[in-house]
């Protein structure tokens, strides 16, 4: 990069817009928060985990209720997963688990929004030194639930177009219609990622050293206090769980 990229790069870059990070450090961020999350079994670590999500929700600057929605049905499943946990171990073990598993849902969505495919792939690649397979199975896995969201919007509009309202009626209602939907785009979106992945293996996606990444990835100085701000979160964490032992 010469020195006019640079200053462009670091002009686009904020620290209030996740957008505008390194994808790389988009995922260190999810990876960080979930190891906060898996150390977290405390209350007063609990809540270093709490804030540091309220963290990227507030610099991600994009639709909570929108998110919200794609999520419902991962926080149904968390939901399932903690009764279980509660029933078979503990109710605290249980509630803890439901709240850490509720926020990395919303935040993994959160972040989701704000990449591309290929930016996953080059975050994947680059960042954590995966293989061309890996990085294209994992991009699968963590771009499925928007993919899965754009498949919903898309059935919705062409019902608009044919004279009904997926929006009209109660919440059971709208409930029903969903769950009625759900399996035909899941079917749809699993075909259409199984065919991204052929197109991928077509176009010789089989080695990261010889595939140049879409966008060049450069860390400047908002990618790095942000990474210190987690980290330093991660350390209070660990820190205060030996204390309070």
């Amino acid at each position: 990069m010469n020195d006019s990229t640079n200053s462009k790069v670091n002009k686009e870059r904020r620290l209030g817009n996740l957008a505008s990070y390194d994808p790389r450090t988009k995922l260190y961020l999810v990876v960080l928060l979930t190891l906060i999350m898996a150390v977290g079994w405390k209350w007063q670590v609990m809540i270093i985990g709490v804030a540091m999500s309220l963290v990227i929700v507030a610099i991600t600057e994009v639709d909570f209720m929108k998110v919200l929605t794609m999520s419902i049905r991962a926080f149904i499943v968390s939901l399932i997963i903690s009764i279980i946990v509660a029933i078979f171990v503990s109710i605290k073990v249980g509630v803890f688990l439901l709240i850490k598993l509720l926020l990395l849902t919303l935040i993994a969505s959160f972040v989701a929004q704000t990449m591309k495919q290929s930016d996953v792939l080059d975050a994947l690649a680059k960042g954590f030194g995966m293989n061309a397979q890996t990085a294209k199975r994992l991009s699968a896995v963590l771009t499925f639930v928007p993919h899965l969201e754009r498949e919903k919007k898309r059935v919705k509009m062409a019902q608009r177009a044919r004279g009904v309202d997926p929006d009209e009626g109660s919440f059971i209602s709208k409930l029903r219609k969903d769950f009625m939907l759900a399996i035909p785009n899941y079917k749809c979106t699993f075909i259409k990622t199984g065919r991204q992945m052929k197109a991928m293996e077509m176009r010789q996606y089989t080695s990261v050293k010889r595939r140049k990444c879409v966008h060049e990835l450069k860390f400047t100085w908002v990618d790095e206090v942000i990474l210190l701000i987690f980290i330093i979160a991660l350390a209070a964490s660990i820190l205060l769980m030996l204390v309070l032992k």
